[in-house]
């Protein structure tokens, strides 16, 4: 995601209570990776977001608000 800003102004310096200021471009990195298994109707998968834990800023329009710490999925699929 890229730099943006908090106001419509576009002010570079950030305001104490968040609501005005430049908010740092972040990268984050997710992954999934699926497994099946034909012969048991079956497939296994396991979901990785925000990977490496990155701290970043989502909104600031009711003060500042973080993205989503690391989040683990691991689960199967059953086809009928």
């Amino acid at each position: 995601m890229g730099r943006q800003y908090a106001d419509f102004a576009e002010t570079e310096s950030s305001t104490a209570d968040g609501q005005k200021g430049e908010i740092s471009s972040y990268t984050i990195y997710n992954a999934a990776v699926n497994y099946r298994m034909p012969e048991y109707k079956t497939t296994l998968f396991l979901v990785g977001k925000n990977i490496f834990d990155k701290d970043y800023i989502v909104d600031r329009t009711r003060g500042i608000l973080t993205g989503t710490p690391t989040l683990i999925q691991i689960g199967a699929r059953y086809d009928f």
